[in-house]
């Protein structure tokens, strides 16, 4: 299996959130961010690579942002994902 959150899933613009992920019963993990950058991996699990389990803190966020935790094992090749969203700023006229 394969988990991904993010807390808080809504922020304002520069603000920051926690992401965490883990895996279980799986050999290889790898975990990307926008643009298909690699954040963790891959490497092997159980380990202690943080593609595994791990926690990040993302910050001075200013756009939607999508992570995506990719796994390999015996049963299957499970996957998860967590989105941080942006709270819109209502400017004042």
């Amino acid at each position: 299996s394969a988990t991904m959150t993010a807390n808080p899933g809504q922020v304002r613009s520069g603000q920051s959130s926690s992401l965490t992920w883990s895996s279980a019963n799986v050999t290889q993990c790898t975990v990307t961010g926008p643009g298909s950058t690699i954040l963790a991996g891959p490497s092997a699990c159980p380990s202690v690579s943080s593609a595994c389990n791990d926690t990040r803190t993302i910050t001075n966020i200013t756009t939607r942002r999508t992570y995506t935790i990719s796994c390999t094992g015996p049963g299957g090749n499970p996957s998860g994902s967590a989105s941080i969203i942006l709270i819109p700023e209502f400017e004042e006229f």
